[in-house]
């Protein structure tokens, strides 16, 4: 095994194991004993209670330059632990949408009702087997609905125009 190398005398590689829940009984089964007797520690991340739900989306939001705008409703945060029982992975998703929905459709404020909204629609998405109701792009006038198509065509062209350049790049780059 990899943990086996020394240097001097000292353990060289050093492994960390993650896994959801289901990864214990494997880990316990017989046929993993060598690897058992190596783990040095082990730990399970209970879900998050509401107020460090909203420390943890803070926090990732703060990582990467947010400034405050969108404002968060304290609703808002309440409603992505509800809908996440405070589950980290799953907080990620439903944050990233709900900001993805706010970007597309340019507001400054995230509410409860967006996120509550935004965790149906991702639930139907996924498959949780419930009758489709209308998404929230969907229940838009003719009007912001074309405008909105229009912006998506716009950011789909700029990407390609993006992804041409990089290629030429690279191109460039390979025959130097």
């Amino acid at each position: 095994m990899l943990s086996n190398i020394t240097v001097d005398g000292k353990a060289s590689v050093q492994t960390i194991l993650l896994g959801q829940p289901q990864f214990r009984p494997i880990l316990a089964s017989k046929d993993w004993e060598q690897l058992r007797q190596r783990v040095l520690a082990s730990y399970h991340l209970e879900p998050l209670t509401e107020a460090e739900t909203r420390q943890y989306i803070e926090h990732r939001l703060r990582t990467v330059g947010w400034n405050g705008d969108p404002i968060w409703e304290d609703e808002a945060f309440a409603a992505v632990h509800r809908q996440t029982g405070g589950t980290p992975r799953r907080i990620n998703t439903l944050c990233s949408r709900v900001l993805l929905f706010g970007a597309l459709e340019e507001v400054h404020t995230i509410t409860g009702a967006m996120v509550d909204a935004t965790a149906d629609e991702l639930n139907r998405d996924l498959g949780d087997g419930s009758e489709p109701a209308p998404a929230p792009a969907a229940q838009l006038a003719n009007e912001e609905r074309g405008a909105l198509m229009r912006r998506i065509e716009m950011l789909e062209s700029h990407a390609l125009l993006q992804q041409q350049a990089l290629k030429r790049l690279l191109d460039l780059l390979e025959t130097m």
